[in-house]
């Protein structure tokens, strides 16, 4: 009887932290769906003070889906490096929902 009330505690557990990390880092936009890669570019940067020397870095940029423009944010930090105006980026969107989008990686 204990092992089973622990069997179920646990996937219990499991099951609203993974659904609080879907929802916290907004991948649930991304489950499930077919995604697309391409190019943007930077277009927009910002440093902001985080204490103690330390700073992060908040990045804007651009990308083109079909002759529209889409825009989004993500932050840099100094796990992903500096990031300047004119950079160029890999992103990756939602197919059908490119402002849905989010970084894949740096070129």
């Amino acid at each position: 009887m204990t092992k089973r009330v622990l069997l179920i505690s646990g996937l219990i557990m499991i099951t609203f932290g993974l659904i609080g990390y879907l929802l916290l880092t907004e991948e649930w936009k991304f489950a499930f769906r077919k995604t697309a890669r391409t190019k943007a570019w930077i277009v927009e940067e910002h440093f902001w003070h985080f204490g103690r020397g330390y700073y992060f870095q908040e990045v804007s940029y651009e990308f083109r889906v079909n002759d529209k423009l889409y825009n989004e944010k993500f932050d840099a930090g100094r796990a992903r490096g500096v990031q300047r105006v004119g950079d160029t980026i890999s992103v990756e969107y939602v197919v059908g929902h490119p402002d849905w989008s989010r970084l894949y990686g740096f070129y």
